[in-house]
Order: structure tokens, then C-alpha cells, then sequence
């Protein structure tokens, strides 16, 4: 517990690093909580300084998420207790080793992800998580999240709304892990893994809602704005967060 604990607030410090706050101070030396939409997230940041540094901030959100939770997972499944397990011949007998450790994986990704959002930093005022979130499941569930991420481009590219391609995304990342997990893990892990893992995608698929809240007025007003990626300029001076 201790250690989970320990995973958990080390990524809530890595997941609180804001790059799209960062970028924009680097680039132009104001605060993005000022500017568009008042977020920090890269949709915003590619309306403010440009579509190219939106994309590099999207980059380095979903590294922040993919990178330290890869690193817990594959560093306890091949720790040297469990490499002596997986030699012995039994298929079974390792997963109660290897899945309890896996816990500590959701942690930080979990983690990770509650710093995006409530960044300690910059006074809890974060993005809407699902950079960070990609970068994490991609770690966890890959097939999963690849499920999630057509679904993502599906609706992008139909109706070029990040905002509800995004909302459909969340939603449908726990309905594809529930779906993959009959396919890919025994009946051995479910209380180790595929059942907290399941948690946590319900979990951040609420709050990743929860955070496009205002993205939901706008659509049904009828004022979120369309994305543009060809020919599209900052917009230094808009007052979308008022």
C-alpha cells in the first residue's frame, strides 16, 4: 500500500508539470490562463501560438503519461522474483505475483493523470487530461486506448469538434476495455488488475467529462468553435474563457 501510495504522488508531481502554461510563456511570454479558453491544454495552446506548438504540447502531455507508467509496469514484471516465476513452467503461477505489482502502475498513471488536471504548480488550474490520459492507457491497455483513439478521429474528422471527439473518447475507453478484457486476460487477474483497471478508465472518463463541461454548453449553443488545422492563425486577442 505504502508503495502505491508512493507511485501515486510521484505522478501526481510529473502529471502537475504543465507544458501547454510553459510552452506559451517560453513562445510568448504570457500566462495561457489569460488567453482563448483560459486552458493549458494543447487544442488552446495550438489556438494561441500556433497549431505546430498545440501538437508539441500534445506530445509532451501524452509522454508525461506514457513514459513513467511504462516505466512501473515493465520494471516490476521483470523484476528478478518474477522472472524466477515465469521460469518454473506453471502458466498461472505468476500472475498473482506480477498483477499486484501492476496495481502500482495504475497509481502513477492515475496519478499522472490528477496532476494534469489539478496541476500543483500552477495553482490546480490544468488542462481537461486527455493527452495525458492517452499517454497513460497506451502504457495500461493498449488495444483498449487504440480502440479509443479511432473513435476519437472518427468524430474529429466527421464534425472537427476536439471537444466532442474527445467526449466520445472518454466514453468509449472503459465500454473497449471491458470489451478487450474477455479476449486478453484470464479469469485469474480480474481481481488484481482488469477490475481496479476498469475502475480507473470509468473514473477518468467522468472527470474528462466533467472538465468539457463548458465545451458542452458551447456545442449545444452552438459557439464551440470548429478546428482548422491548414491556413489557421494564433489568436493572441479572444476572449472565449470570459
Amino acid at each position: 500500500m505504502i508503495y502505491y501510495i508512493i507511485c501515486a504522488v510521484a505522478g501526481y508531481l510529473i502529471g502537475s508539470i504543465p507544458f501547454g502554461y510553459i510552452l506559451v510563456k517560453l513562445r510568448k511570454g504570457v500566462d495561457i490562463r489569460t488567453l482563448g479558453s483560459g486552458n493549458i491544454g494543447a487544442t488552446n495552446v495550438g489556438r494561441v501560438i500556433g497549431w505546430p506548438w498545440g501538437i508539441l504540447c500534445f506530445l509532451l502531455d501524452a509522454a508525461k503519461g506514457f513514459i513513467p507508467t511504462l516505466y512501473v509496469f515493465f520494471n516490476l514484471s521483470l523484476s528478478p522474483q518474477v522472472m524466477y516465476e515465469l521460469s518454473q513452467n506453471d502458466p498461472y503461477t505468476h500472475y498473482s505475483v506480477y498483477f499486484p505489482e501492476a496495481g502500482s502502475a495504475i497509481a502513477i498513471g492515475l496519478g499522472i493523470i490528477l496532476g494534469h488536471l489539478f496541476p500543483v504548480y500552477i495553482r490546480f488550474k490544468g488542462g481537461k487530461g486527455v493527452a495525458s490520459a492517452l499517454g497513460v492507457f497506451s502504457a495500461l491497455t493498449s488495444n483498449a486506448t487504440m480502440i479509443a483513439f479511432i473513435v476519437w478521429l472518427i468524430f474529429f474528422l466527421a464534425l472537427r469538434y476536439i471537444s466532442f471527439a474527445s467526449i466520445m473518447a472518454a466514453i468509449s475507453l472503459p465500454i473497449s476495455f471491458a470489451w478487450v478484457t474477455q479476449f486478453e486476460y484470464p479469469r485469474i487477474w480480474e481481481y488484481y488488475y482488469t477490475i481496479p483497471l476498469l475502475a480507473t478508465c470509468i473514473f477518468v472518463a467522468l472527470l474528462v467529462i466533467i472538465k468539457h463541461i463548458p465545451n458542452i454548453k458551447r456545442l449545444i449553443a452552438g459557439t464551440e468553435p470548429k478546428v482548422r488545422l491548414w491556413g489557421a492563425k494564433p489568436q493572441i486577442n479572444t476572449d472565449e474563457h470570459k
